[in-house]
């Protein structure tokens, strides 16, 4: 959307239809992955103290930093040393001002701060998600702890956290008049480090620890399941499911509300968006989770427990940290503006993806 476009009306009208709510609506898709990130821990944690009773946590954020940062220093490198000198493109100068930025801030990365330090200047535009999921991994046993060690206590705090964390995109939103989530206009996406919106509540850890802190939630409700070895009733099963495929619809396809009818939507409006739609489209995707580990979601749990996951699991993390430079790299090297329509864009991210 940053690139030269023949048809400069094509995505006024693509963002429009429902049917691309996918792409306009495309932040859920990043709450997923704090989601995981949320459930994980704390299901993995909670069997690790059974297990143990106790877990150096210091010894747990270095090992996760060292598993992290070496593959991230290399890309961060790249960036601020080479990245000018792979090719060329008439939009060439994008790649300079990435090199700028990454100059200016790697230290801000390698400390996982870049969300909330020189984030003028973040390096990696893609790199806040980093720093978010490791912030919220530092403060999580904070809350899986006393789940383990005093469960009322835990459970009230959990709950308590949860709902502190749902109201602040909702304070925030209402008094800062924010937009309900990022709005994929081409002239505010143009250029992230100008979008207000992706600069003050996208990127910040505490706009997006709804969705880490449901996953606690959802990562908890399995743990007690299994440890229990408790079989939900089909009334259970058949209510979770018609809940989640209702809350994963309605919150993804919503958004096309508020580019078409409640186009000029009011605050309290968005205010109530920005948390409502993350918690319904963490609740469905949490639901899943604990479907398939508890053998209530039959096809879709063999589906999601195919080998070929394993292998492609090992490269999520790679393909990830190049993928800005493939982004970036298409924008900056067209050498003729494009005419988009559907089937382009099909073509064009079937060729990305592969």
């Amino acid at each position: 959307m940053s690139g030269p476009l023949l048809d400069k009306k094509f995505y006024d009208k693509a963002i429009s239809r429902i049917e691309n709510s996918v792409f306009t609506n495309n932040a859920l898709l990043v709450d997923t992955f704090l989601l995981l990130s949320g459930f994980l821990l704390c299901k993995i944690l909670l069997q690790e103290l059974d297990k143990k009773k106790s877990i150096n946590f210091l010894l747990l954020y270095a090992v996760r930093y060292i598993r992290l940062t070496p593959a991230y220093l290399v890309i961060i490198g790249l960036y601020a040393t080479w990245l000018t000198q792979l090719d060329r493109g008439p939009l060439w100068s994008m790649m300079r001002r990435e090199k700028e930025k990454c100059l200016a801030s790697w230290w801000t990365n390698l400390l996982y701060v870049n969300n909330y330090v020189s984030t003028d200047k973040i390096c990696m535009f893609q790199s806040w998600y980093l720093a978010v999921d490791t912030q919220l991994f530092i403060l999580a046993p904070a809350i899986i702890y006393p789940l383990w060690r005093w469960r009322k206590i835990g459970k009230c705090l959990l709950i308590g956290v949860t709902a502190i964390l749902m109201a602040i995109p909702f304070a925030i939103t209402l008094l800062d008049n924010l937009d309900p989530t990022l709005m994929v206009y081409s002239r505010e996406i143009k250029d992230t480090a100008t979008n207000h919106f992706f600069m003050n509540s996208y990127i910040k850890t505490h706009m997006r620890a709804e969705s880490y802190c449901i996953g606690l939630v959802c990562g908890y409700i399995a743990y007690r399941l299994q440890a229990d070895k408790r079989q939900l009733s089909k009334i259970i099963v058949k209510f979770g499911w018609l809940f989640a495929t209702l809350s994963l619809l309605i919150s993804m396809f919503s958004i096309t509300v508020f580019y078409t009818v409640r186009k000029d939507f009011t605050g309290v409006e968005a205010a109530i968006y920005a948390p409502l739609h993350r918690f319904f489209w963490c609740t469905g995707i949490g639901w899943i989770l604990i479907a398939s580990i508890t053998d209530n979601a039959g096809p879709i749990r063999d589906f999601l427990r195919h080998r070929v996951f394993v292998v492609l699991s090992r490269l999520t993390y790679s393909a990830y940290l190049v993928n800005g430079l493939v982004v970036l790299h298409s924008t900056a090297t067209l050498r003729t503006p494009q005419y988009l329509n559907n089937f382009q864009l099909v073509s064009t991210t079937i060729k990305f993806n592969a």
